[in-house]
């Protein structure tokens, strides 16, 4: 029997690990669920369950079905992308005349409802696509010259606003792909991550820790929030949160007063942050193999959960759950169950409001973990074969030495992170 919504919350009852998706494991970097609340157009036929879309290392996207009755069934899995699939987000737009004779199909388990439902991919390869939940490809947007690392559809599904390594954010008409504004400034660099507010006004999260509203293609605010590499920024009900490289995430109001600060928010890396459909709290997921539940008012953490690994994103299910995306690609689905008591970390409650302790974050993060170390090395070797394709290119006179490149491999080879040459391949990654 399905719970009342009503009593079940996170203050109330604790998220309990219910399944893992193994055969997910081989690397998965981005998520999202998509449901009948997305498409624009009424349906006379409801969809009974919701779509899990993965987005993995090696550019193949996988679509689960989740049921309320905690049942799960792949649905469709095909190649998206050249490359690590880095943000993945569903879209308000139906494939139109969709045959419901044709579905499911052999090798296709998707019904004629689902197959009209679409989702945003964005990866290393610099591509933006739409696609159809059966695997068609709808659109491609081009126009960034580096990674996309960040996609939002928003204005009821009439614009999207990518973010890039390239520095820059663009504004997309999602009808025709065409680009109408580039929101670039000369003192922002390297990755961006968006988000919009309701009138339209986009918002980023910046390399140098600012935040940034965006109008008519302008820069319109900025406010340094953070230490480090903002990595997300979430917009809801009059708030807006960032998380960064620093550790902290802060709530602002959505002026961007700032409403509460929380500098010692994780212990490394904070990948992730997004504010709850339902309830009055937030998610973080950092690279200290943690995933935390806030309350949204106070600040305070209501759980924690302990992971085998770094995570890179946590989602949100509406059928009280969440799904962790870590770094080693087992992706494990929880879910609220009552008469469980959530577990309530105070041992840093003291710092709450206080002014982000620089150093401390510092060190924390010279430190790091085994998997950011293993992180760093793998990019660095990646690093070292982008530096001999560019040697061979013939479009440049610039010849990178012997010497260099040796020294760049011994520094990934100890594990360590160079702020020169290749900062921009490793700390947005």
């Amino acid at each position: 029997m399905a719970t009342s919504p009503d009593s079940v919350t996170p203050a109330s009852a604790a998220y309990q690990l219910v399944r893992n998706l193994e055969s997910a494991a081989s690397g998965t970097r981005s998520a999202c669920i998509i449901n009948d609340a997305f498409p624009s157009t009424a349906s006379d036929i409801a969809l009974d369950c919701e779509l899990l879309v993965l987005g993995s290392t090696d550019g193949v996207v996988t679509i689960w079905r989740l049921r309320e009755d905690g049942s799960v069934d792949m649905v469709n899995g095909f190649v998206a992308h050249e490359g690590t699939i880095m943000d993945i987000v569903g879209s308000m737009h139906l494939v139109p005349d969709v045959d419901s004779d044709a579905f499911p199909c052999p090798g296709m388990e998707c019904t004629a409802l689902e197959a009209s439902m679409t989702f945003y991919t964005c990866g290393r390869d610099h591509n933006i696509h739409r696609f159809s939940v059966s695997g068609d490809k709808i659109m491609t947007f081009k126009g960034h010259e580096d990674v996309v690392c960040s996609i939002h559809e928003f204005n009821s599904g009439n614009n999207l606003v990518s973010g890039s390594w390239d520095g820059s954010a663009i504004i997309w008409n999602c009808l025709t792909g065409a680009i109408q504004h580039r929101l670039r400034d000369s003192c922002y660099k390297y990755s961006v991550y968006c988000n919009s507010l309701p009138d339209g006004t986009v918002v980023t999260g910046m390399t140098n820790g600012d935040v940034c509203f965006w109008r008519e293609g302008h820069l319109d605010k900025a406010v340094r929030g953070h230490d480090g590499v903002v990595r997300a920024v979430s917009v809801k009900d009059g708030t807006i949160l960032s998380c960064a490289n620093d550790c902290s995430v802060h709530i602002y109001s959505d002026a961007l007063d700032l409403i509460l600060p929380l500098p010692h928010a994780h212990e490394n890396f904070i990948y992730d942050i997004r504010h709850s459909k339902n309830y009055s709290v937030f998610f973080t997921s950092s690279e200290d193999k943690s995933v935390k539940v806030w309350d949204l008012m106070t600040g305070q953490i209501l759980q924690s959960l302990a992971l085998e690994t770094s995570v890179w994103k946590v989602i949100e299910t509406r059928h009280h759950g969440i799904v962790v995306i870590p770094l080693n690609g087992n992706v494990t689905i929880w879910q609220l169950i009552p008469g469980t008591t959530p577990v309530t970390i105070t041992s840093r409650s003291e710092d709450f409001g206080k002014p982000c302790d620089v150093e401390t974050n510092k060190r924390s993060r010279a430190e790091g973990s085994f998997e950011m170390t293993r992180f760093q090395k793998a990019n660095g070797a990646k690093a070292v074969e982008r530096l001999m394709a560019f040697n061979e290119s013939k479009s440049s006179d610039v010849v990178i030495s012997e010497k260099d490149i040796a020294l760049i491999t011994s520094i990934f080879s100890a594990g360590k992170i160079s702020y020169g040459l290749v900062y921009k391949k490793i700390m947005i990654q």
